[in-house]
């Protein structure tokens, strides 16, 4: 029964830069941190229709989250939580996996 399946997919390629500049208050001189990442993401989905009312999916998806200029260099009092924070320049990226399976009645009642 091949009208019963419903495939969905797709794919992306991102890129975040960042440049966080810092002053030397000895020197007064400025200098700056680069950073780039890149990373794939993706999700695949796939329903099948077990009767005309009630439906199974399920989903794998991908995802990911570069670190913030905050969680590299923040040395200080973090003003709204009135905690001190150090960050940490040699943070990587953050990555995810997601799944989830579903069984949807849509019936009347």
């Amino acid at each position: 029964a091949r009208n019963r399946w419903v495939l969905e997919g797709g794919v992306r390629y991102d890129v975040r830069t960042l440049r966080a500049f810092f002053l030397n208050e000895r020197t007064d001189q400025t200098f700056s941190r680069f950073h780039q990442w890149d990373n794939l993401t993706g999700s695949l989905a796939a329903t099948y229709q077990l009767r005309p009312t009630l439906t199974l999916t399920g989903n794998l998806g991908t995802a990911w989250r570069a670190p913030s200029a905050s969680d590299l260099y923040i040395n200080g009092l973090h003003q709204s939580a009135a905690a001190f924070e150090r960050g940490n320049p040699n943070l990587e990226v953050e990555q995810a996996l997601n799944s989830n399976l579903t069984l949807a009645y849509t019936g009347k009642r």
